[in-house]
């Protein structure tokens, strides 16, 4: 299956940052739209409050004494107020002691005809003095009122010199000024609100844009580093998070760098111990394990140096090194050292270890074959045994070494591997006696090893010549 390019991945993660950011700026203003119609619609209704409860403190004040109530003065302020209002819808006054309507606008109150809900003829003690509500008028009105029209009704209580309670002015205030105020207002809201989502929206495409640019630069950095390319570098200018991500993943390849170049120096069982290793520490337990070791070396490379400059024979060191790591690992053995001219191998556990090393051994040879490495001879000692694999060294100075009686007898093997006419391989009766069908082998006889009591049964690997 075909995995997405880092391109349309950081495409994708933009266009869904878009539309959130789009939805969330859509939401908000649509909350701001909102709030803002029932904010205007309040602060209308509160001023028409306010006015109908001021109207009628205004018109209270202009009484005095009740001895000198005056109905037709009362009915002359009703209308001159009336006349310089466009708000108003009705006006008029109750008198506390009969309950009447004895001035108002318009004149049908006065006869007992309802513009509100309310009972004009009720008394001034059985309804409340003081209070500010919503209603609807029941019949037309003064100043264009219409039946059905919403208006604020504010009553006023008339108190005379005395204290003693007069009667009850009542106002009724339009609202339809406020409502077309705020359906003036809609339109412009509406291109408020427009504005601010176009504005919210370039502004989300932008951060979009400038947080899936280094994401997708990241991406393909990530791609390379799968491919096995460790020489990039991630470089974010984005937000101060992308910034540190970038960072963090150059340390990361850093470190990779860094394990990729060791991993030349380390040998794999070391490699294998370690990354098994959650401390992260870089000692590896020593081990007991059971393994043929093989030594390999140069035959006549001091002769064949002479006279050849360094570099040239550093150089035919790295091509011969090379050749024979590679053929220690397709044999699945490791490779613990290389010795200038000398390599030191393990092949570990396994009931094919022994077969492992003799044909690893066999292509060893062939390997020198190649037309860079025709010019060397080779000789290689193979003996099976237990070893013991760790870390030696303290301080900052450690190896991973293979130690044992098994090592000490394949270097001795190694050094008997001697044959004028090219590359010979010996190895010793333990590792004729775990090997498997396919290899022949000739009897060389006894070989007394230095430093150890006893003597060991050498054999030669029959392979061709080189």
């Amino acid at each position: 299956m075909v995995g997405k390019s880092p391109a349309s991945g950081a495409m994708a993660l933009r266009a869904r940052l878009v539309v959130f950011a789009g939805s969330i700026s859509l939401f908000v203003v649509a909350c701001l739209a909102g709030l803002y119609v029932v904010l205007v619609h309040r602060m209308m209704a509160d001023e028409a409050r306010f006015e109908a409860a001021g109207v009628a403190t205004d018109l209270a004040s202009v009484r005095e004494a009740s001895e000198r109530f005056e109905p037709r003065e009362l009915q002359r302020v009703f209308d001159r107020f009336v006349r310089e209002s466009t708000d108003v819808a009705y006006v008029f006054f109750v008198d506390a002691k009969t309950g009447r309507v004895v001035a108002a606008v318009p004149s049908a109150i006065v006869d007992g005809a309802r513009v509100v809900p309310a009972e004009l003829d009720a008394s001034a003690e059985a309804a409340p003095l003081r209070r500010v509500e919503d209603t609807t008028l029941l019949t037309d009105a003064a100043c264009g009122g219409r039946a059905g029209e919403r208006v604020v009704d504010a009553a006023e209580k008339l108190s005379g010199p005395d204290g003693a309670v007069v009667g009850t002015i009542r106002v009724g205030v339009r609202v339809a000024r406020a409502d077309a105020l705020l359906l003036r207002s809609l339109p412009a809201g509406a291109g408020v609100a427009a504005l601010v989502f176009v504005l919210a929206l370039g502004l989300a495409l932008f951060e979009a844009r400038r947080i899936a640019r280094p994401i997708r630069a990241l991406a393909r950095q990530m791609k390379d580093v799968a491919a096995g390319d460790l020489g990039g570098k991630a470089v974010a200018d984005g937000p101060r998070e992308l910034r540190d991500l970038a960072d963090a993943f150059n340390g990361m390849l850093v470190g990779l760098r860094q394990k990729t170049a060791l991993s030349r120096y380390v040998p794999a069982l070391a490699r294998d111990e370690l990354d098994a290793r959650l401390s992260g520490g870089a000692i590896v337990d020593a081990r007991q394990a059971d393994a043929v070791v093989l030594f390999a070396d140069l035959r006549g490379f001091s002769a064949l140096s002479e006279g050849r400059a360094p570099a040239d024979v550093l150089a035919l060191l790295h091509v011969y090194s090379d050749a024979m790591s590679r053929v220690v690992a397709e044999h699945r053995g490791d490779v613990i050292e290389l010795m200038g001219d000398g390599v030191l191998a393990v092949f570990v556990d396994g009931e094919r270890r022994a077969s492992d090393a003799l044909a690893c051994a066999r292509d060893m040879k062939a390997a020198l074959r190649e037309p860079a490495l025709s010019a060397l001879r080779v000789g290689v000692g193979l003996h099976a045994g237990p070893v013991v694999l760790g870390t030696v060294g303290t301080g900052d100075r450690l190896k991973f070494a293979v130690v044992g009686d098994a090592v000490n007898v394949a270097a001795r093997i190694q050094e008997q591997a001697r044959d004028p006419a090219g590359s010979c391989v010996y190895l010793s009766g333990e590792v004729r006696a775990l090997a498997g069908d396919g290899f022949t082998f000739a009897d060389v006889g006894e070989l007394q090893v230095r430093g150890r009591s006893g003597s060991v049964h050498l054999y030669r690997l029959d392979v061709d010549p080189t």
